[in-house]
């Protein structure tokens, strides 16, 4: 794809999310198999926005796209917040070449997505796209339509003489999507390599505070990938205040002291992010895989009483996270297990 190629903003959760009604979809294939393919047989460059990933984060960066990004699809499958604030930005400032698509059988969104000429796209009962080459042709037909400047921004449509904002920053913006575009390949192929080509881009990427968070990011996951537990670690002071106090960050930081042998404290990295954000099946999940940890290694040494302390407090941690989303089924499935194996068992396993 030529670097002249105009850029298509992708806004579509990570990973595998809930929709309202309990489904489970694995977005991160419907972006590779369904929407970026799509983009690119447009003729556009595809870039997935990362405040998806980090919790919600609304940084400056974001905005710059939405606002110099010449195209964008928004993913509105999971009715979330962030996505339609974004939404409404986009439709602000830009006339038209903002596409809305969304999984079919989903629970009713707020509004008719219809009216927006929102493309629709079908998923199996494990969360997959099907039928994608109909799906990719109906998204590339909308991405071609809207390179003709159909105002497709409600806005724009109502009322007349909408301020057009000037595009002056635009070609600043560009270069920087393509140095982001361009470090995030290196880093997929650093991880092939290994934890010193990582180390090795860290370096030439220099002040990690002032980085373009989703290189930041990148490079976070990155570390994950290859084991670099206390590259990981070492790395979260050294980001922005707002990036570092991310829901993910904070999660992932505690997977990874963890691993270094640090489950205190990343006990308290959960604690803390419980503390602030309210109760998450996921965040309690993690907490009891700590403190089952701890656990388990405290028995291996023979020291049972704080081992029995250890095995209660995972077992709580579990029953939380379950309470907190029943339709998660990590977090019950682990205090049923646990409760099995206290001394004697725990009478509310059944």
């Amino acid at each position: 794809m030529s670097q002249s190629a105009p850029w298509c903003l992708i806004l579509t959760p990570f990973d595998k999310k809930k929709d309202a009604t309990g489904r489970v979809i694995d977005f991160d294939a419907v972006y590779h198999r369904l929407i970026a393919p799509a983009v690119l047989a447009a003729g556009l460059q595809p870039l997935r926005a990362e405040e998806q990933r980090t919790g919600g984060l609304i940084h400056g960066s974001i905005f710059e796209r939405l606002i110099f990004c010449e195209f964008a699809v928004a993913d509105l499958t999971t009715a979330n917040a962030t996505v339609f604030y974004q939404l409404g930005v986009r439709h602000a400032v830009k006339r038209h070449a903002t596409i809305l698509v969304f999984a079919a059988g989903s629970a009713q969104l707020p509004f008719d997505l219809q009216e927006l000429g929102a493309v629709p796209y079908r998923v199996s009962p494990q969360g997959l796209p099907v039928q994608e080459a109909r799906y990719r042709a109906a998204l590339t037909e909308r991405l071609k339509s809207a390179r003709a400047a159909e105002i497709d921004s409600p806005a724009y449509r109502l009322l007349e003489n909408f301020p057009r904002l000037e595009d002056e920053k635009g070609a600043a913006i560009r270069d920087q999507l393509h140095y982001a575009s361009e470090m995030k390949t290196r880093l997929a192929e650093a991880r092939r390599q290994g934890l010193e080509a990582v180390r090795e881009l860290e370096r030439e990427i220099g002040n990690i505070a002032s980085a373009e968070s989703g290189v930041v990011v990148e490079l976070f996951f990155s570390y994950r990938a290859v084991q670099g537990w206390s590259e990981m670690v070492n790395l979260v002071p050294r980001m922005s205040a707002a990036l570092a106090a991310t829901v993910v960050v904070q999660e992932q930081l505690a997977l990874a002291l963890n691993w270094e042998g640090e489950g205190e404290q990343a006990e308290q990295v959960l604690r803390g992010l419980l503390a602030r954000q309210g109760p998450s099946s996921e965040t309690y999940g993690m907490l009891g895989r700590v403190l089952k940890g701890r656990w388990e290694r405290a028995l291996g040494k023979g020291e049972r009483t704080q081992a029995k302390e250890l095995l209660d407090k995972a077992v709580a941690a579990y029953l939380r996270g379950f309470e907190a989303d029943w339709r998660d089924a990590y977090p019950g499935v682990n205090a049923v297990t646990l409760m099995e194996l206290k001394e004697p068992a725990d009478p509310r396993r059944r």
